[in-house]
């Protein structure tokens, strides 16, 4: 496959991944958002959580600043 191939297959790899996800209750968690247009492909792929320095640097648990859009509890992991 050519190198110029790869994004458009590996995109669509991510996409079908996400889309059968999406049909369980899961929660799909983008990492490493930093840029608007990174935050629209992550939610055009169907990911319904994002995290990253485009919603803000890292804090402490205390000093960080209430972002979630809704207030439903998410589990976290070590």
């Amino acid at each position: 496959m050519s190198p110029e191939a790869q994004p458009a297959v590996s995109a669509a790899w991510r996409k079908k991944r996400f889309s059968l996800l999406n049909h369980e209750p899961f929660t799909i968690v983008a990492e490493g958002v930093e840029t608007q247009e990174e935050f629209a492909l992550a939610k055009a792929a169907g990911c319904n959580r994002f995290q990253g320095y485009f919603f803000g640097r890292p804090a402490p648990r205390d000093k960080a600043p209430f972002r979630a859009i809704d207030a439903e509890p998410l589990a976290l992991s070590a």
